[in-house]
């Protein structure tokens, strides 16, 4: 890390707020995946930040391979890997490393920022995922680099945000709805919408138009975060959506779909609630 920023960090440690997220997620291909960074839509940020140090950890599956990394928001390297540590020994590690705040990563309240992307090879793993600072069996050990961090000095408010944590844990699934729903402790109902479709997670509203799906949750549903994938009728993963806890209604685009069949699948904590066959005329 800089000097100068290790200086700036310890000037004004009083106003450090720890309040910048991390999320993996599946991009619209189906088969890459990118790191984001939000910041909390609370949050006042100018446009003079200066990003001084970070890690992104992934855990992956044993033998996990992938290609084409690349740099969206500053320059990361994939520098550090640990094969199947001791203490979880069915999993990889896999480290990218902060270099340098070029191209610059631009920080908006509430708004998710590509820090980077890499590409699958092969088939769909059984999981992936960030590492969890607090939780992972291999946090604490003194011989592994392993870990999520990042420092953003911002100088027109004299302030620090700090990573805390991980978002939207499901986003990186590129499983079909088939699989998805075969990994669900809960048995998927099948219906058809004609409009006016309900269910008890969701309803599809009477208004929806040919290019937005709009739904409507019921009050106990809403005051939980939620997501929502859209596949085509061969298992295609089409659309990711994360509806955040105390939202009641949302709409879904799904306009430059041509006409056919489609499966909406409803989600809490990663756990498939709800499929619902949808036809789009």
């Amino acid at each position: 890390m800089n000097p100068l920023f290790v200086f700036f960090l310890l000037f004004i440690a009083g106003n450090a707020s720890a309040q910048l997220q991390f999320k993996l997620a599946l991009m619209p291909n189906g088969s890459t995946w990118g790191v984001f960074v939000k910041p909390d839509s609370s949050l006042q940020i100018s446009e003079k930040t200066v990003t001084g140090s970070g890690q992104i950890t992934i855990v992956a599956p044993s033998g996990f391979t992938y290609a084409n990394v690349k740099n969206h928001s500053g320059m990361w390297l994939d520098n550090s890997r640990a094969y199947r540590p001791k203490a979880n020994p069915d999993f990889d590690y896999i480290s990218f490393g902060f270099i340098t705040d070029q191209p610059h990563i631009s920080y908006k309240p509430g708004k998710e920022t590509l820090l980077i992307t890499f590409d699958r090879v092969g088939k769909c793993p059984d999981t992936l995922y960030l590492i969890d600072n607090k939780t992972d069996p291999i946090i604490n050990s003194p011989t592994i680099n392993a870990g999520n961090e990042i420092s953003v000095l911002d100088l027109g408010n004299l302030k620090v945000y700090q990573y805390t944590q991980n978002y939207a844990p499901t986003a990186w699934n590129c499983h079909s709805v088939k699989h998805l729903q075969r990994q669900s402790a809960a048995r998927p109902v099948a219906l058809k919408y004609d409009r006016n479709s309900h269910n008890s997670w969701f309803t599809i509203s009477s208004s929806s138009t040919p290019d937005w799906l709009k739904l409507q949750f019921p009050r106990t549903v809403a005051v939980k975060p939620k997501a929502l994938r859209l596949f085509d009728k061969d298992g295609k993963l089409l659309k990711f959506m994360e509806v955040p806890a105390g939202i009641s209604r949302t709409k879904l685009d799904w306009g430059e779909l041509p006409s056919g069949k489609y499966s909406l699948t409803f989600e809490i904590n990663g756990e498939v609630l709800h499929s619902e066959e949808l036809t789009r005329f």
